[in-house]
């Protein structure tokens, strides 16, 4: 039994427009989170809020690789989006030598 499969290719390139912002967005989140714990420094001191601050200030190389996970993802969408475009372009252009 053969599977079917629909993907509406002409939202694809919304679609990795709004994982890029909200990708961005996450990414620009964490760095305010830094910030403001980082600036509680010399107003809360102890080893544990020492840990927390290096722990936090940590975070950055997970958080890009999760950054770059998603964007490969909305890039492969974008690709995705282009090349059927440009397919369905090359289609209309054949179609309307039979006009």
């Amino acid at each position: 039994m053969q599977e079917e499969f629909y993907a509406n290719y002409g939202k694809f390139g919304e679609w990795a427009g709004k994982i890029d912002d909200h990708n961005n967005k996450l990414l620009d989140k964490l760095h305010e989170i830094q910030n403001l714990i980082k600036s509680l420094e010399g107003d809360y001191e102890s080893d544990a809020a020492v840990t927390i601050r290096n722990k936090i200030q940590g975070m950055e190389p997970r958080f890009e690789d999760y950054y770059k996970v998603v964007e490969n993802y909305a890039t492969f969408l974008r690709n995705e989006y282009l090349k059927k475009h440009g397919g369905e372009i090359k289609l209309v252009s054949n179609a309307n030598q039979f006009t």
